[in-house]
């Protein structure tokens, strides 16, 4: 990548940061934290969906022979079809039974499930947020039906090695939150991640991850579509429901982006605009091009290592948010069910605002 593509710098930050707040008087709104317009869940009753989390963590560590855990899992087909997954050892449970009981007689482990009961309590505030998402979605696709939802600790994926993405399982039926993996980035232990991963794992990000998640069912898109476009629409579709569903949801925690980052977007905005029309970047199908844009990352190197990383998928929430301030009478199902990313764009007449 030559230089003269990378357009950021801490002077021109600053310079765009001096403009906008001498010049057009921004709020923390504009750049972060916007309420989209809101849900009506008046007629969704507690006796539809009030969400109890099961906390299969503290049954399996109380368990104490291989004979228990066996039995455990003969009694919990959901947790044992979907975590387990017994079905890739043909049926035979020995050798995760194995691993669990080697998991629950981890002194260290033991310690950490501790702290996460310490950490959680009765868990009744993550409850009510997750009940009041679901509520949001029934109330715009009233055949939902909301998954069961467990707990479950692996010592960050070391202690068992069932599964190769441990922090979360969210499928239609269940839900199982690995509880160790969203401590803050406070707690003696971390998970090994890259850092701009790790800040996402604390509590306040379990729910909009599983709505994120959910939202996978509904977002409709042309699987023809390879195309830079189609991916920062299908991501800002994403996000959008997210904050239908989550009112008021800093644009950051559906980003995964520091305060710093979401500034950095903002006031280069009409620069990362014109990055994308003179490099012809939206209609530019290359799996590499498009990687280098959407993907998570520490930046977006294509622009600049002062750029936050996934800069398409910021640019695509704004995209969207546009599109629907443009056309009132679209409804957030209607917007999801959109597969036309090229029309979404040119009836948003978003230009990088």
């Amino acid at each position: 990548m030559k230089k003269n593509t990378i357009f950021f710098s801490f002077i021109t930050f600053a310079f765009c940061a001096f403009l906008a707040s001498c010049g057009t008087q921004e709020t923390e709104s504009n750049i972060n934290d916007p309420c989209l317009p809101a849900i009506d869940i008046s007629k969704i009753n507690n006796s539809e969906i009030n969400v109890k989390i099961e906390r299969v963590d503290n049954d399996i560590f109380a368990l104490k022979t291989k004979e228990e855990i066996s039995t455990y899992f003969k009694k919990n087909q959901l947790f044992t079809k979907k975590y387990i997954q017994l079905e890739r050892f043909g049926g035979n449970d020995s050798i995760p039974v194995k691993e669990i009981y080697s998991l629950i007689s981890n002194k260290y482990l033991d310690t950490l499930h501790q702290d996460c009961n310490r950490i959680y309590g009765d868990m009744k505030p993550l409850e009510n947020e997750l009940t009041n998402a679901f509520k949001h979605i029934k109330a715009i696709y009233p055949d939902f039906v909301p998954p069961r939802v467990q707990t479950m600790i692996t010592g960050y994926g070391k202690g068992a090695r069932l599964r190769e993405m441990p922090d979360m399982l969210i499928s239609k039926e269940l839900i199982v939150i690995g509880l160790e993996f969203f401590l803050g980035d406070k707690y003696k232990y971390q998970p090994d991640v890259p850092e701009y991963i790790a800040r996402r794992y604390t509590r306040e990000n379990i729910v909009p991850m599983i709505v994120r998640e959910i939202s996978t069912a509904y977002n409709k898109y042309d699987e023809k579509d390879r195309t830079m476009l189609g991916e920062t629409v299908f991501y800002g579709k994403t996000y959008y429901f997210m904050q239908s569903v989550l009112p008021c949801m800093p644009d950051s925690i559906a980003l995964g982006y520091t305060n710093q980052q979401m500034k950095m977007a903002y006031y280069n905005r009409a620069t990362i605009w014109k990055h994308y029309i003179d490099k012809q970047i939206f209609f530019n199908a290359k799996n590499n091009v498009v990687k280098d844009y959407m993907d998570e990352s520490p930046f977006t190197l294509p622009i600049s290592q002062d750029c936050p990383g996934a800069i398409g998928r910021w640019s695509g929430l704004r995209m969207v948010r546009a599109y629907m301030q443009k056309n009132p009478k679209i409804t957030l199902k209607e917007l999801l069910s959109n597969e036309n990313a090229k029309d979404i764009l040119e009836n948003s007449g978003y230009k990088g605002e």
